[in-house]
């Protein structure tokens, strides 16, 4: 995927998007429609050992540019997840703690906080399985804003994050 710096006009058009959503949902029609971003498939980097799967208290940090299909919205994910140990569910199941900051271009920036369920496989979670996380912070054009993000994996190892914004 081609992600590319927005220019003038189109940061005018995305703030004006955004400034009739919120518009919208604030005189009572309810929540905004979702806005939907695609993530290139992110590198997982150890941050605390050399192992390339996460064993419990391990972390992982990872960058990733993400674009809306429009290309409107563009910018940068960041993360870090934390494997956690579940002594009922060793073998199967790896608990993860997830942070996540989505730093629109020219926007602001949409922070996710959440933990999730892996299967503990190297193969990590399977495609087309959504991820539901709360947005816990939100800045510049999304300020006001809550919701969550349901964010899933594709085959070729990119994401599919769908934001519901409420005000």
């Amino acid at each position: 995927m081609r992600v590319s710096r927005i220019g003038p006009v189109a940061a005018v058009v995305s703030v004006l998007v955004i400034a009739v959503v919120y518009a919208l949902t604030s005189s009572g029609r309810g929540a905004a429609p979702p806005l939907v971003v695609h993530q290139d498939s992110p590198l997982l980097r150890p941050a605390a050992t050399n192992a390339q799967s996460a064993a419990a208290g391990d972390v992982q940090v990872f960058d990733a540019p993400f674009a809306s299909r429009d290309g409107l919205f563009t910018g940068v994910v960041s993360g870090s997840l934390l494997a956690v140990a579940d002594p009922e569910s060793a073998g199967t199941i790896q608990h993860r703690l997830t942070d996540l900051v989505f730093q629109f271009d020219g926007m602001g920036a949409i922070v996710v906080a959440g933990g999730v369920d892996y299967p503990d496989d190297p193969a990590g979670i399977a495609a087309d399985a959504p991820l539901v996380r709360k947005i816990v912070e939100v800045t510049g054009s999304f300020s006001g804003a809550r919701g969550t993000v349901t964010s899933t994996l594709s085959a070729d190892g990119s994401y599919r994050h769908e934001f519901m914004l409420e005000t």
